[in-house]
């Protein structure tokens, strides 16, 4: 029997690993990437334990351990004078628990893996539409050439082509009502930082910093208020001395933050993966994670059942979870001073590990159990 032909479109981090994950599982898949070579930024990302389980499905679980930084704690602190709210350990504490490591590195180090996993990745090759008939796909690109496919996977982005072209919704993508603000941060400045991730808790908005790689360089993501840009460091005027000396020393590059407010997973012979699926905020660290996910989980079936059915079954509860946990994060980590914000204080200083053992503990389709000491 001929092996399905799989098209994946779009190469980022979700698209790579599922990409990767069925060429493990011995389908043939192609990748299709508008942009015209690898990117030439991104900054960093955190991978947390049931990520770094799912790169071990795919085969990758040990390719950055030569260049991932193992942060030792998340500390939430206090806006204004960077007074220690909560602390959640990391490093050997997680490892010891999950089995796994906590990573923090540069998004283009775990690119550049994933993208070596997988044979087939065409670039400059930009989805325009997705005709589908009864046994068959048809991407067609913006320069009039097709490919026909037995399956397609949109792992696009958040405003996704291959969901546009499942649902007619031109742009389901919704402003958060956050500009964010990234840049990278030399190891001189801020070296006591360099080994732990740190989250600033303020009125209106929030910032984090924690390390990339080995040789204490930083990632810093600072959120504001609204559409505009502006200038970050005025806006943080008032702010722990800490992170100011931090804003100061880049020049951050801004955007809008926008989500879904509800996820879709694919119809028929087309799925979504990631940001294509569920884009959410970027305030738990697990986009990237759960794109991951999303691409093991995918293969998984195609691999068991020769289908994409029950893909929303396995995933929309979880993925439902993550986002709940996001939203209340929106609102939590901006509180004023008061009453609530001092509430929540103490909620945060009574925190333990196992509140996220249903987050980090995952297993690929959660049909092996996870046990923890």
């Amino acid at each position: 029997m001929t092996r399905p032909r799989i098209a994946v479109v779009g190469a980022g981090i979700g698209g790579l690993a599922t990409a990767s994950a069925l060429t493990r599982a011995g389908f043939d898949c192609v990748v299709f990437e508008r942009a015209d070579g690898p990117p030439r930024t991104g900054g960093g990302i955190q991978v947390p334990p049931n990520a770094v389980r799912a790169l071990h499905e795919i085969g990758l679980g040990d390719a950055w351990e030569p260049v991932a930084a193992v942060p030792s704690a998340r500390v939430l602190r206090r806006w204004a004078d960077g007074c220690e709210l909560g602390r959640t350990p990391l490093g050997t504490v997680v490892r010891q628990r999950y089995g796994l490591p906590y990573w923090a590195m540069r998004r283009a180090d775990l690119w550049r893996e994933l993208r070596d996993a997988v044979p087939n990745i065409h670039f400059g090759r930009e989805c325009a539409a997705v005709l589908r008939s009864a046994g068959a796909i048809e991407l067609i690109f913006a320069d009039g050439s097709r490919y026909a496919a037995d399956f397609a996977i949109g792992a696009d982005g958040l405003r996704s082509t291959v969901r546009r072209a499942l649902t007619g919704a031109t742009n389901p993508a919704r402003f958060s009502g956050h500009t964010v603000h990234r840049a990278t941060v030399a190891p001189a400045v801020a070296s006591s930082l360099a080994s732990v991730v740190t989250v600033w808790l303020g009125p209106g908005q929030h910032a984090v910093c924690y390390p990339v790689g080995r040789d204490g360089t930083l990632n810093l993501v600072a959120t504001t208020p609204g559409r505009r840009p502006g200038n970050p460091l005025a806006a943080y005027a008032g702010w722990d001395p800490v992170l100011r000396s931090l804003l100061a020393a880049t020049s951050p590059a801004a955007h809008g933050l926008y989500h879904h407010p509800l996820p879709y997973w694919g119809t028929g012979r087309v799925a979504l993966v990631g940001d294509a699926a569920h884009a959410m905020l970027p305030f738990l660290a697990q986009g990237a994670a759960l794109a991951i996910e999303d691409g093991v989980v995918l293969a998984d079936l195609l691999r068991r059942t020769g289908s994409f059915a029950g893909y929303a079954d396995v995933r929309r509860s979880r993925v439902e979870r993550v986002a709940t946990l996001v939203n209340a994060g929106d609102h939590d980590y901006h509180l004023p001073d008061g009453v609530a914000q001092r509430k929540r204080d103490a909620r945060l200083r009574n925190g333990g590990p196992a509140f996220l053992d249903w987050l980090y503990g995952w297993s690929p389709a959660d049909r092996r159990p996870v046990v923890y000491p």
